[in-house]
């Protein structure tokens, strides 16, 4: 396991003391699960975000492919109630 070492302003060092103790945890704990939960935030938003902008590319890529415009407005497919 590696070692960081950071500054807090003593307000939030006594706001996380409060908080781990509260928790029954130690600080060092309570920073690392506070950490690890603000990371997987982070990236299933970033997770959302690629999975719309993939969404977004393939819906492009349909409505610029001309053959599928062509399809979509002179289909030759009759509906089923008018083959009666």
């Amino acid at each position: 396991m590696g070692t960081f070492n950071i500054r807090l302003p003593e307000s939030l060092h006594a706001r996380i003391r409060r908080l781990a103790e509260r928790e029954g945890i130690s600080i060092n704990q309570f920073i690392l699960l506070a950490t690890a939960e603000k990371a997987t935030l982070l990236e299933a938003a970033q997770a959302g975000l690629d999975y719309i902008a993939a969404r977004a590319a393939r819906a492009q890529q349909r409505e610029a492919d001309p053959r599928q415009v062509f399809l979509a407005r002179y289909s030759l497919i009759t509906s089923p109630v008018l083959q009666m």
